[in-house]
């Protein structure tokens, strides 16, 4: 899978309910939910489908007050987070 075709998308088995400002998820094979909020609960709503790291990147952009190398950081970071928290798969598919 190349850098440019992979996306971010929700874990396909990960439960999830929205709550106000908050989401939360029950990651697949799980016991204990976790309670997304902020950028983390941004994140799992614009991923109704999955969306490219730029897309994710330009959905905060607005808030980032021109620090892009920051942005960059922490929503790798924030990816990553959830990635290794089973709520967040990358696909190659469009």
């Amino acid at each position: 899978m190349t850098v440019d075709a992979a996306r971010w998308q929700r874990h396909p088995h990960a439960l999830w309910r929205r709550s106000s400002d908050r989401v939360l998820v029950l990651p697949d094979g799980a016991d204990d939910a976790l309670l997304l909020d902020g950028a983390a609960a941004i994140l799992w709503l614009l991923l109704d489908r999955p969306v490219t790291f730029d897309e994710i990147v330009a959905c905060f952009a607005p808030d980032a007050a021109n620090d892009t190398h920051d942005l960059h950081a922490d929503v790798r970071e924030l990816c990553r987070e959830l990635e290794q928290a089973n709520v967040l798969t990358l696909t190659g598919q469009p």
